[in-house]
């Protein structure tokens, strides 16, 4: 039950909106459904938590928050894009483009899709991974929030069992 009620507010400053969130989570998290069904929804916002972490993404810690419940739902939403790699850049300028970002972003929707379930690590449960597709629509992941997960930088050397 939605009390909300500007489901076309954007979360944050991404293309996403509000009802997309809703829609996406009452589709694909059993987990949220139960509650959407059980609580009125009370707030939905978004904040950038990326701080220059997300590699070519802004990542947005959603928090919705219903009636009757003390804690909020958390989600993540990784949103692809130019603007992290621009800002560290010397030119200003992104020295990736967005074609090879959507490929790459693409590819990591594909990973969660189709090989995540059939790796033994601790990965995010991922809710909807909508492809990028230039001029038509734009790339998330909508991701479980994991608290206690930390960034681990690209270079350091893991083995199976990490």
């Amino acid at each position: 039950m939605v009390l909300f009620t500007d489901v076309t507010a954007k979360l944050a400053d991404s293309p996403f909106t509000v009802e997309w969130l809703l829609d996406s989570l009452s589709t694909n998290d059993k987990k949220f459904a139960i509650l959407e069904q059980k609580y009125t929804i009370k707030n939905v916002a978004a904040n950038d938590i990326s701080d220059g972490k997300g590699f070519a993404s802004k990542v947005y810690k959603v928090e919705i928050e219903f009636h009757e419940i003390t804690e909020p739902y958390l989600v993540i939403l990784k949103v692809p894009g130019t603007e992290s790699l621009a800002k560290t850049s010397e030119t200003g300028e992104s020295p990736i483009g967005e074609k090879d970002l959507a490929y790459i972003h693409n590819k990591e929707c594909d990973f969660y899709t189709k090989f995540a379930e059939h790796i033994d690590t601790v990965l995010p449960k991922v809710y909807k991974a909508q492809k990028w597709i230039l001029g038509e629509q734009p790339g998330a992941l909508l991701m479980s929030f994991i608290a206690d997960a930390e960034n681990m930088t690209l270079i350091a050397d893991t083995n199976i069992e990490q």
